[in-house]
């Protein structure tokens, strides 16, 4: 018998202090963790992206599953924030492949010769 894993939700509290100087009566307070920007991990917004590309599920639809099946609180403003990082780092770290046609030509629709395709009765593809 296969079955999932328990819901297991793990919850990092950051605490930021600010203390304030004797002498020069500056506050000061700790950089924040650049990872708790959003307030959820790197699991939580690979699964938000997996929903919404391969999923095809709207930002009501990842919020759903996030509340009813793992039981986590998510807003839409949150759910599209993950996935406008995601679709960043995705964006960075993609390249243009480069282009198979020669330098100083261009792509036709025709074939060698100067004939045009041949269209096939009842197909659109020539």
């Amino acid at each position: 018998m296969v079955d999932l894993p328990p819901v297991l939700r793990h919850v990092t509290h950051h605490r930021r202090h600010t203390l304030t100087c004797p002498h020069g009566q500056a506050a000061t307070t700790a950089a924040p963790v650049p990872d708790a920007a959003t307030g959820y991990g790197p699991r939580v917004q690979a699964v938000a992206a997996y929903l919404s590309a391969a999923g095809r599920l709207g930002k009501r639809g990842v919020r759903q599953f996030f509340d009813d099946v793992c039981d986590i609180p998510i807003s839409l403003g949150t759910v599209s924030h993950l996935e406008h990082q995601t679709s960043q780092a995705l964006d960075a770290r993609s390249t243009r492949p480069p282009s198979r046609t020669p330098a100083g030509t261009t792509r036709t629709s025709t074939r060698p010769g100067g004939r045009r395709p041949r269209r096939r009765p009842g197909c659109g593809w020539p």
